[in-house]
Order: structure tokens, then C-alpha cells, then sequence
């Protein structure tokens, strides 16, 4: 079996964003990258895993990613190969619970699968099949949304056991595209919160070398804006999103903020101040021509390149490029 900590774990941070359609793209484009990046990543290094939390929907971007890592796996001289296993899938409260019992069995077969329940987020009093409905003190909402914040934190600095009982190893890079802007379930947009988990690590740990993929829109492509031009951090500030969602009718945005408000250790604003922060740290470095400024092994000018580019082959080979040197 192979030894958790001689693997090379690469986040993928994806999901729907209604950019592309807008963009001249069709809606399928995003993911058909992705899955052209995952398959040019796994075939550098048997050692190289891809990380990603999502759910088992058909035709489902998890589902796929199975399909890449048995395919690029390939058996061993004179032995019957073990199971591959190269993807690390995290799920959270509730999405969970949507998750039949032969779509489980699937995932303990093709990959390492960890559940984030609301113990995981400080909620140790809420049994974990109880239903997010049901779940009023605190709101329903609110644990979702602690748990989607653990789910991309433990995915992250890894440690969380799997069905096994293995501690999951840590992110050592994390590649970003697409994510909805708005209409999203927590306190900012997913790919908001898993840049801004990897570049402020606890405990003054080393920021987690990002990949931004920012010419097909989405969140990704907002902070592809901010990392590009400091005039256009609108959307990294909670004022913006909350005129944002309230203006599309969706209040429930505004009701969360308020229950966050009672947890004083909670404090979204910093949230939003620390992710401008990472953002401008980032840009900075991005910005000038010293390569040792950057951690992911591209040079400042490759980085702004993957920042703007739609050329499909020019993200893959940076993205192969930058992947290859981190795990050399």
C-alpha cells in the first residue's frame, strides 16, 4: 500500500460559473479543462493525488475524476495492480447525506473519502444525519457553512482520517477555475475561502502555492482582477457581496452574516480583510520580475499569463510546468 506521506496532493478547485456562456464558451468548457489538466498532472508522477470536495452527481466533475485516475494507473509487472486510489474527496455536512449507499461504496473503492461533520466545525451536540432543516439552534445555515470552512481547511493542512482511519496528507499546491460568484452557500464564494486557506495557513505555516485560472470568469476570474489590478477588489469585500445577493432577492445571504454575528470568534469581516490581504501579497509579487518572490515555479510573468490566457494548451503546459517543479 502506498505511504500517505510520499504523496503529492494537488487541490482542484472547481464548479459552475455563469461566465462562460458569456464569455463565447460553451457550458461543458470548464470542466473539459479541468479534466484535460487533471490527466496531464497525474501522469507526471504516480505519487501525484488530486484533491477535491464535491458531490457524486451524474456526469458530476468527482465521477469523472474516478474515470481519469483508473485509466492513467497502470498495473504493475507480473501483479494484479491495487486500487489507484489517487483522489482524496471530501464531503460536509449535509451534502453527505444525499450520498446513497452504492455512490459511497463507489468512492471507498476509487478514492479516499472523508466526511467533514458538524463535530468537525464545533458543533458537537448535532448528530451528523440530522437534517440541515431540522438543525435551528444554531441555524441549519450556519453549521453548513462552518462545515464547508472545515471541510476546505482540513483538505487543505490534511490530518483528517479517512474511512480507514489514515490521516489524510496535507495540499502542497491547489489550482483554481471557475466558482460561482454569487448564489453561493457560506459567508463568501468557495474559491474565495480555499485561495484564501491556502495562502494564510495557521500557525505561520508556509502559504499553499496557488494556481489561478482567470480568463473563463467565474470567482476564479474575480480574483484573477484583484491579483491583476488592485482597482478591482470590489468583490473581496463584504459590503459588495451583500448589496450583491440582496439585490438578486436572496436574503438568506444577509440572515447568515447575522447568525455569524453571534460568534464573536467568527468575525467575517476579518475573513474578508485577510483574503485582501493574501490577494495583495500575491499581486505584489506577481507584479515585479524576481521569480523568487513566487512560490509555485512559475516566473511573474507565466503567472500573469495563466491569469488571462483561454488558450487551452498554454493553461495545461504552465499548469504541468509549475505542478512538475513543486514535486521535483
Amino acid at each position: 500500500m502506498t505511504n500517505h506521506s510520499q504523496k503529492f496532493l494537488i487541490g482542484i478547485s472547481i464548479s459552475e460559473s455563469p461566465d462562460p456562456e458569456r464569455l463565447g464558451l460553451g457550458k461543458e468548457h470548464l470542466t473539459e479543462l479541468m479534466m484535460s489538466v487533471a490527466r496531464a498532472v497525474l501522469r507526471l508522477d504516480d505519487r501525484i493525488g488530486l484533491v477535491y470536495g464535491g458531490d457524486l452527481r451524474p456526469g458530476g466533475f468527482t465521477r469523472r475524476l474516478f474515470d481519469i485516475a483508473l485509466s492513467e494507473h497502470g498495473p504493475l509487472s507480473g501483479k494484479a495492480p491495487e486500487p489507484p486510489r489517487r483522489i482524496y474527496n471530501y464531503l460536509a455536512w449535509p451534502h453527505y447525506l444525499a450520498l446513497a449507499k452504492h455512490d459511497e461504496a463507489q468512492m471507498v473503492n476509487d478514492c479516499h473519502f472523508m466526511r467533514v461533520r458538524p463535530e468537525d466545525a464545533g458543533f458537537p451536540g448535532i448528530a451528523d444525519d440530522r437534517d440541515q432543516d431540522r438543525q435551528t439552534d444554531p441555524p441549519g445555515a450556519l453549521v453548513a457553512s462552518r462545515c464547508l470552512t472545515r471541510m476546505r481547511e482540513l483538505s487543505t493542512y490534511g490530518g483528517h482520517p479517512t474511512l480507514e482511519g489514515e490521516p489524510a496528507p496535507p495540499m502542497r499546491a491547489r489550482i483554481l477555475l471557475g466558482g460561482k460568484p454569487s448564489g453561493y452557500s457560506s459567508f463568501m464564494p468557495g474559491l474565495f475561502e480555499e485561495f484564501l486557506v491556502s495562502r494564510v495557513p495557521p500557525n505561520n505555516e508556509k502559504p499553499v502555492p496557488v494556481f489561478v485560472i482567470g480568463a473563463l470568469g467565474g470567482a476564479a476570474g474575480q480574483l484573477a482582477d484583484a491579483l491583476l489590478d488592485e482597482h478591482r477588489t470590489a468583490p473581496l469585500t463584504l459590503e459588495f457581496q451583500l448589496k450583491q445577493e440582496a439585490d438578486a432577492g436572496r436574503q438568506g445571504f444577509e440572515q447568515l452574516v447575522d447568525h455569524y454575528a453571534f460568534y464573536p470568534h467568527l468575525i467575517i469581516e476579518d475573513r474578508y480583510r485577510k483574503l485582501r490581504d493574501a490577494v495583495q501579497s500575491l499581486r505584489d509579487a506577481i507584479a515585479g520580475d524576481d521569480a523568487r518572490a513566487l512560490d509555485n515555479s512559475l516566473t511573474p510573468h507565466e503567472n500573469r499569463t495563466l491569469l488571462t490566457s483561454r488558450d487551452e494548451s498554454e493553461i495545461r503546459r504552465l499548469l504541468v510546468k509549475g505542478s512538475r517543479g513543486l514535486c521535483t
